[in-house]
């Protein structure tokens, strides 16, 4: 039983605490946001071909 319980403990922090290479990937989106003028959430990949509509 305790092994399962420091699974647990173990799956429980990967939600909570995020990977160093998650906060990377963080400020390079808001170093772009930033030089762009635009919101981290308006960021484009120019390689992707977008939908123009999104059906939700």
């Amino acid at each position: 039983m305790e092994k399962r319980g420091n699974k647990l403990k173990n799956i429980a922090k990967r939600f909570v605490k995020k990977p160093q290479t998650y906060y990377n990937m963080e400020r390079e989106f808001k170093y772009w946001a930033r030089e762009e003028g635009v919101s981290i959430y308006d960021l484009e990949d120019p390689v992707i071909q977008y939908p123009e509509e999104i059906v939700w």
